[in-house]
């Protein structure tokens, strides 16, 4: 199962069936995570809130790019 926390940044994966099948199972939107209750998460969209299985969402990595390939004088 995997771990999400409370404001994460999520997307529905590609192969749920709930991809892109409504204003509220949106096609690479992301959402929030905005609550945990047992095994369903939910999830704040542009439209409103739904809630799913872990197993139905990602994690949208949000970490900053770092190029140390290069020195900027």
């Amino acid at each position: 199962m995997r771990e999400f926390k409370k404001g994460d940044s999520v997307k529905i994966r590609k192969s749920s069936h709930w991809y892109g099948t409504s204003l509220l199972n949106p096609a690479d939107e992301e959402g929030i995570v905005t609550n945990i209750f047992s095994y369903e998460v939910y999830v704040e969209w542009k439209a409103g809130t739904n809630s799913y299985k872990s197993s139905d969402l990602e994690l949208v990595n949000k970490e900053p790019i770092i190029n140390n390939s290069y020195d900027i004088y």
